[in-house]
């Protein structure tokens, strides 16, 4: 494992490790929810109507998209505001596995 130190983190790169971890985490429970309105054991809402069937199993994976848009924009925000604040008294300790290449 190695270790880097940075001044400070870009807000892209923020965004980019919320967002990413906020989708892959909702795709699992997307699929789970529109598996359960495809059968009418749930019903999903869009717009203050339920929605079951072949259109549930659709429109979950979409509206846990705007979930994690939403989530991502504000959780990002603080989390790049929260970062800032930190970077300006002490340097961030970042700490990664490096990536094996392959030798020929």
């Amino acid at each position: 494992m190695a270790n880097i130190s940075v001044k400070k983190l870009t807000t892209g790169t923020i965004y980019k490790l919320v967002f990413i971890g906020l989708l892959v985490a909702f795709l699992p429970l997307s699929l789970v929810l529109g598996f359960l309105g495809y059968f009418d054991l749930l019903y999903v809402t869009w717009n203050q109507q339920p929605v079951n069937g072949i259109a549930a199993f659709y429109l979950a994976p979409v509206i846990l998209l705007f979930v994690a848009l939403i989530w991502g924009l504000f959780v990002g925000s603080v989390i790049s505001l929260g970062l800032w604040i930190y970077s300006k008294f002490r340097p961030i300790t970042i700490s990664f596995y490096e990536k094996k290449t392959a030798e020929s």
